[in-house]
């Protein structure tokens, strides 16, 4: 990865984060609110697991119990209610859930690292003079720690959406558009909140494509994603 940028280019990214912003409605930034929590699976997969289950008979009993974990219910404290559902599903699908987890603790470390490297300010920080100031959507004791822990490039939110897309739409290929069209989203969302610039989420979905790489071809992950395959499979009801 690389972030070097002439002015003409930062400026640019800039412009691109205001954009983001004026082109949501209501309801795409309130889902971008959603997704501006912690990470998780359950967060991740919430959204697209209605699209991706078919209409399950009595005795698909694994679908059911998924399907509650993963209900999309705004009416809920959305950190608690990502906790419930994380438990939730790790336990209704435990070969999948452990599957991914290395390859997500590795896009974690992974993204970490570049920022340290790279240490580019966020984008409510960056003033640009000729345009308005970014106002984030975060709420301001977020955004200062953020600001100072945190540096914007790469996304780590988008890198731990690509992996995560990329390795279950490898465990089911037949639902691999609606699982990459989510990560796109989801990456998307993080410029709509004001705390990343696009290029930072082109940068997160570029790692978190090459981490799952690794996994996906890594002989002894084969094992454990073929059972998550079937376990996926069978909540399903395929």
């Amino acid at each position: 990865l690389t972030c070097a940028q002439d002015p003409a280019a930062q400026q640019a990214d800039y412009q691109g984060v205001l954009d983001a912003r004026n082109s949501a409605n209501d309801d795409e930034i309130a889902i971008a609110m959603e997704d501006a929590a912690f990470p998780t699976l359950a967060q991740f997969m919430r959204p697209i697991w209605m699209r991706l289950a078919n209409p399950a008979p009595e005795a698909c009993a694994p679908a059911k119990t998924v399907l509650q974990a993963l209900d999309h219910d705004r009416s809920i404290a959305a950190q608690r209610r990502l906790k419930e559902g994380e438990s939730e599903l790790e336990a209704a699908l435990p070969a999948t859930v452990a599957a991914l987890k290395p390859a997500l603790y590795a896009e974690y470390r992974a993204s970490d690292a570049a920022k340290d490297v790279y240490n580019r300010t966020r984008p409510y920080v960056v003033k640009i003079e000729g345009l308005p100031a970014i106002q984030s959507l975060s709420d301001k004791q977020y955004l200062n720690r953020l600001a100072k822990s945190s540096p914007s490039y790469p996304s780590g939110h988008t890198t731990f959406a690509f992996t995560s897309a990329a390795m279950l739409a490898a465990l089911l290929p037949d639902q691999a558009q609606i699982i990459m069209n989510r990560a796109e989203r989801y990456g998307w969302h993080r410029v709509v909140m004001g705390v990343h610039f696009p290029t930072d989420v082109a940068a997160g979905k570029q790692a978190g494509l090459l981490v799952a790489d690794a996994y996906l071809n890594d002989p002894v992950s084969k094992p454990g994603l073929e059972a998550a395959r079937a376990e996926l499979r069978k909540a399903l009801c395929y």
